[in-house]
């Protein structure tokens, strides 16, 4: 009998797919043990301690008492065992907002190894002269005005005689009617007079040169009014020392952008993508 059942065991060991699975049963066992025995394992490092300690100073302006400690270091032990829990059972698979949070992480990850060497001044330079259109300083204008609403009940004032008494040293204050954004705007750019007045308000009062004498009436969204341009300042380009972290911070985000750009390119050469 026993010579017998050692032909059989000996026939087993013979057969290929037997010792597969043997040998598959065993790594699995293995792993299994070995899982268990990790996943039931917290660890927390002195520098993670002391990182907790420190970011309860930074919210509280004083250091942690013992027991606050204890207890802030067992909530850090809850919150990872209740992800390990989930990691376990599976909860992140097929997450969106786990799987969009983690590309997020990646993309942090990559653009930030992108501006960890500061830009130099000559690389700031040059890329301030390649694109001296996105820094160039809007032209404005610095202008007064008398309002006068658009009532269809309201008698047409007499624009001559109103801006003859004007033009001769008028009180502007005393004329005309109380405007809600002021009566006197200075260094206003078209863009910030068209969000105020109106486009075709800002298209007329950047056509008119700085004469100091009042013209009109010009339309607006809000009716009619006198104008005085007291200053006019064309377009300009920027000074570069004045703008300087405005310009490290467009260079830093392009590099940022290109870092993740190649970093995308790498792994589409790496991966293979295979559609029904």
């Amino acid at each position: 009998m026993a010579f017998e059942s050692s032909k059989s065991i000996a026939r087993v060991a013979r057969d290929p797919l037997l010792v597969f699975l043997a040998i598959g049963l065993l790594l699995f066992l293995l792993d299994l043990f070995l899982d268990s025995d990790d996943s039931k394992t917290i660890e927390l490092s002195k520098a993670e301690i002391e990182g907790i300690a420190a970011q309860w100073l930074d919210q509280m302006g004083r250091k942690p008492l013992p027991d606050e400690l204890a207890g802030l270091i067992d909530e850090r032990a809850q919150e990872a065992m209740l992800i390990r829990e989930a990691q376990r059972l599976g909860l992140a698979a097929d997450d969106v907002i786990i799987h969009r949070r983690l590309i997020q992480k990646l993309r942090f990850l990559v653009e930030d190894a992108a501006v960890v060497e500061p830009a130099s001044k000559a690389d700031l330079q040059a890329y301030f002269h390649a694109n001296l259109s996105r820094y160039e300083q809007a032209a404005s204008v610095s202008f007064s005005h008398v309002f006068f609403s658009a009532d269809s009940d309201r008698a047409t004032p007499n624009w001559t005689r109103i801006l003859d008494e004007l033009n001769a040293g008028g009180q502007s204050e005393r004329i005309g009617e109380s405007f809600m954004l002021g009566r006197h705007f200075k260094n206003a750019t078209r863009r910030r007079v068209a969000e105020d007045f109106g486009d075709q308000f800002a298209a007329s009062i950047h056509g008119i040169d700085a004469d100091q004498f009042w013209q009109g009436p010009l339309k607006s969204r809000y009716g009619l009014h006198l104008v005085r341009i007291d200053e006019v300042t064309p377009k300009r380009q920027a000074d570069f020392d004045a703008i300087l972290n405005r310009i490290r911070g467009d260079f830093d985000l392009e590099r940022r952008d290109e870092a993740f750009r190649t970093y995308l390119t790498q792994l589409r050469e790496e991966y293979t993508f295979v559609l029904p």
